[in-house]
């Protein structure tokens, strides 16, 4: 079973490869004035998105046309904020992944981790990955991986494909018990933020320890 564990002066990055956002976090991350003074550790993180919508009583009409009035504005920040995303990462259009190239490309980040791959390496990674076209599958993986100098003959259709599966699932539960519920969210010191807008909150914490007496 993976596991994890994080050092006091660690700070960990859950993403999605599959999401635009969680790689403009990591770029953040890379620029981050505090990075100096902390281990910048990445994981991934995938789990289904909630929808209870059909689990809710339907109200009045004029409170579901409100309903409705909400979530399209909703959609359109999102696509708005996915648009600005792919900017900041100098493309025009998004990409997407085959299943086998999901757990495949998340399960190399896993390795990179335990490695102790510093945010640079991973960042040379998925700028491969995003070099490949807007398709990423297994093969494609594999010619960025070896590259880079790391391990690329995997076998995706036996017992090593189950493997990568269960240890990607396992360590998605492990994240979620610690507060994570999408991707990205950071974690430091126990406490989960969700997305990367929360660094200038960490980067207090981290001055007030910088601050408070030695015992």
């Amino acid at each position: 079973m993976m596991t994890f564990s994080l050092g006091e002066s660690e700070l960990l990055a859950a993403i999605n490869l599959e999401d635009a956002e969680s790689i403009v976090a990591l770029q953040s991350l890379l620029q981050w004035p505090k990075r100096a003074l902390i281990s910048v550790r990445v994981l991934p993180f995938i789990r289904p998105p909630l929808n209870t919508a059909a689990d809710v009583p339907k109200g009045e009409p004029a409170f579901e046309a409100f309903k409705e009035r909400r979530s399209g504005a909703r959609r359109r920040y999102q696509r708005q904020e996915y648009t600005r995303n792919l900017e900041r990462l100098g493309r025009s259009s998004g990409w997407e992944m085959t299943d086998s190239g999901v757990f495949l490309s998340h399960d190399i980040l896993i390795q990179l981790y335990l490695g102790n791959a510093s945010l640079e390496q991973i960042l040379k990674y998925i700028s491969g990955l995003l070099k490949i076209s807007q398709r990423i599958d297994a093969e494609g993986i594999g010619r960025v991986v070896d590259e880079l100098g790391l391990r690329s003959d995997f076998d995706l259709k036996g017992d090593e494909a189950t493997l990568m599966r269960r240890r990607l699932a396992d360590l998605s539960q492990q994240l979620e018990a610690q507060g994570i519920l999408s991707a990205p969210s950071l974690l430091f010191k126990g406490e989960a933020y969700l997305g990367y807008g929360h660094l200038p909150q960490i980067e207090s914490i981290m001055d007030l320890e910088l601050k408070r007496p030695s015992e």
